[in-house]
């Protein structure tokens, strides 16, 4: 009797004990957490009835590891009282307990004839209030209001009301615009933009929009600079110190005061993690005054930290200032200029009160584009400015432009020249789609010329626009005769035309003479 008690005794210390190692150290289920909170009229305080939340949930294990974890999106409708409540969302799946730690974000908070609320982060035990500023128009609510990436079922309700803010357009206008678009895209190809680089390298501006950052060219190396933006304008910029582009590295603001040197993550790195940033290095590079004064734009501040080991969240490293657009809304037009036959930008802005105003912005966009591709979202602390890489001058510089006036000046005292690149190659779908017209004439001249129309064929360019083509007969024979100028400004000086199906290389001319620096 006593050995069958000792070993039931046993057993059930033996059961429990699997189940507190259990319970302490692996979990079936991830468990997040609810969120209770209200929205309201930012203008009359009052309560937003209908109003569309949709709450992400991510888990990550540990600061030091680079994996977070995307849990789900869940969504809830705001009662008469302007509150809602999220419920906690279990997901499938193991989770190292209690070091599992939950990371809740209000990405998006929808009322119609409202401008939609920028995301922010949720503490634990916060009951949230947004506060939603008034929008004057439904161009404006396009501009802000965003899709959320939320897989089917999660956020239904949210992205069915954020589709009505698109309506379908006419057939005949949406493929006269893709045409339009597609030209322009081709057309840039040739461009200063695209083919030149420098003296400006880089540009992040500072979520607090009283600082801009750039990393600009040198004579012993990348140089970063920092350039307050004043009220009246751009302060003279003030170097840092050096920025080493081996490995490539970008500048980026990690909080309102932080200016850290950041090199990508890998292609492969990025595909298994939920941020584009994870597993990026990081280094912090400068301190900018004020910082007393200025909210971070991370949920932590970097502190005395010289190198960050965590990862950094889109949202981290965001320089579009969409906080200080005040009411108004932007987008970007472009039309063919008939002098270079490249693009014309133009910012078509619409006010609070409704005015449309258009700003014509200078040269071509170059350098690294902002984290949406649309770099004249930039914008200063005062409002009124706007800051953008633009190819002025001979070369790539960053600009300010005035958005009320479209008057602009350089931030960047840099005068060295920028560093084009003289050949190109593109297929002849690319060509007969940019230069449609002088394709025809090509094509003209390579019948004439007795070239085989299949075979690649290269345009040597001058200086005033001159062309040689370089072509072969159907025999593999050079052929070479003049065609009509070429009719786009560019700084190449050739460009190799492949054709689809051709095995044959691009016809090699003599080489191309490049003069160099002057003796002194």
């Amino acid at each position: 009797m006593a050995s069958g008690s000792a070993l039931r005794c046993l057993a059930r210390w033996a059961v429990g004990a699997v189940l507190l190692l259990a319970s302490a150290c692996v979990l079936p289920v991830r468990l997040a957490p609810g969120v209770e909170g209200a929205v309201m009229d930012a203008s009359t305080g009052a309560a937003l009835e209908g109003a569309r939340v949709v709450v992400r949930f991510d888990g990550h294990h540990d600061d030091q590891l680079p994996d977070r974890d995307l849990l789900g999106f869940a969504e809830a409708t705001t009662d008469a009282n302007g509150r809602f409540v999220v419920g906690p969302l279990r997901s499938p799946g193991l989770a190292v307990w209690p070091l599992l730690r939950i990371e809740t974000r209000l990405v998006a908070v929808f009322h119609p004839g409202h401008r939609c609320a920028s995301p922010r982060m949720i503490s634990q035990g916060e009951t949230p209030i947004v506060a939603l500023e008034p929008a004057r128009s439904a161009d404006e609510m396009r501009e802000t209001c965003h899709p959320v990436p939320a897989r089917r079922g999660e956020a239904q309700g949210y992205m069915a009301a954020w589709r009505a803010l698109f309506p379908t357009p006419r057939p005949d206008d949406d493929s006269r615009q893709r045409d339009t678009d597609r030209v322009l895209a081709a057309r840039s190809v040739f461009g200063f933009g695209e083919n030149c680089e420098g003296p400006v390298l880089d540009m992040a501006l500072a979520p607090s929009g009283r600082f801009a950052a750039l990393v600009i060219a040198g004579a012993l190396g990348p140089e970063i600079h920092a350039v307050e933006l004043g009220v009246s304008g751009p302060l003279p910029p003030r170097r840092i110190g050096p920025a080493p582009r081996t490995p490539p590295r970008r500048i980026a603001w990690a909080t309102a005061w932080e200016l850290v040197l950041w090199e990508p993550a890998s292609e492969q790195r990025r595909a298994i993690s939920p941020s584009p940033f994870a597993d990026g290095r990081f280094e912090r590079i400068w301190h900018a005054p004020g910082a007393n004064e200025l909210l971070p734009a991370a949920p932590d501040p970097l502190g005395s930290l010289q190198q960050i080991a965590a990862p950094l969240d889109p949202g981290d490293l965001n320089d579009e200032a969409d906080s200080r657009w005040f009411g108004r809304s932007f987008s970007l037009h472009q039309v063919p200029d008939p002098e270079t036959g490249l693009a014309v930008d133009r910012l078509h802005i619409v006010g609070r009160e409704g005015l449309h105003s258009d700003v014509a912005l200078a040269g071509e966009a170059c350098g690294p584009p902002g984290r949406f591709g649309r770099p004249h979202y930039r914008i200063a602390a005062g409002g009124r400015a706007g800051v953008d890489l633009r190819f002025v001058d001979g070369g790539c510089h960053a600009v300010s432009v005035d958005l009320e006036t479209g008057f602009w000046s350089r931030m960047d005292r840099a005068d060295a020249p920028a560093t084009c690149s003289r050949t190109r190659r593109i297929p002849v779908s690319q060509l007969n789609l940019a230069l449609r017209g002088y394709a025809r004439e090509l094509e003209s001249g390579l019948a004439e010329a007795g070239a085989d129309p299949a075979a690649p064929y290269a345009l040597r360019i001058a200086d005033d626009r001159g062309v040689v083509v370089e072509a072969m007969d159907f025999a593999g024979r050079p052929r070479r005769f003049e065609a009509a100028p070429f009719p786009v400004t560019t700084p190449l000086r050739r460009i190799e035309v492949s054709v689809v199906g051709s095995t044959h290389p691009a016809p090699r001319g003599a080489p191309i003479a490049v003069p160099g620096p002057e003796p002194l």
